[in-house]
């Protein structure tokens, strides 16, 4: 498994490299999408961190908190530990979901990744509709394409 800040921090530099703007919700939503496609080739969790049933969507917590203080801004600094070091996953042959899933979704905005984890079928609609906090790994395996 991965670290999910470490994967927050190599997203934003993607976005950064390209010059596209990464909000917090479109980091949270491209976050889940990753998961999914990881899921979905492994079969197995990507990291350990659940996604929560929010508002707008399925987010990481410690995500969140790391970057809300963007709002709907662009992020730009990566996250780092307590002796002010930030990491970054290696872009290797290994990790070609991660680009896969960037490539398809970087210019979508953070609403609109936002409005697909909301239809009919999708795992944060199964959780919402079951009143559960987190969403369930068999229903993102199982989640429609979008």
């Amino acid at each position: 498994m991965i670290s999910v800040i470490s994967l927050a921090n190599t997203i934003i530099k993607l976005a950064q490299n390209e010059k596209i703007n990464l909000s917090p919700m479109k980091l949270q939503k491209l976050l889940y999408y990753i998961y999914k496609e990881y899921l979905k080739r492994y079969n197995t969790p990507l990291f350990s961190d659940r996604f929560e049933t929010w508002r707008y969507g399925p987010v990481i917590r410690s995500v969140y908190d790391e970057f809300k203080q963007y709002g709907s801004n662009s992020i730009e600094e990566y996250a780092k530990d307590t002796a002010g070091n930030a990491y970054v996953i290696k872009l290797d042959d290994n990790a070609g979901f991660i680009m896969d899933v960037w490539n398809k979704y970087k210019y979508f905005g953070g609403i609109d990744l936002s409005l697909k984890t909301h239809q009919e079928g999708t795992a944060w609609d199964k959780a919402i509709k079951r009143h559960e906090s987190t969403l369930r790994d068999e229903d993102i395996l199982n989640e429609p394409e979008c």
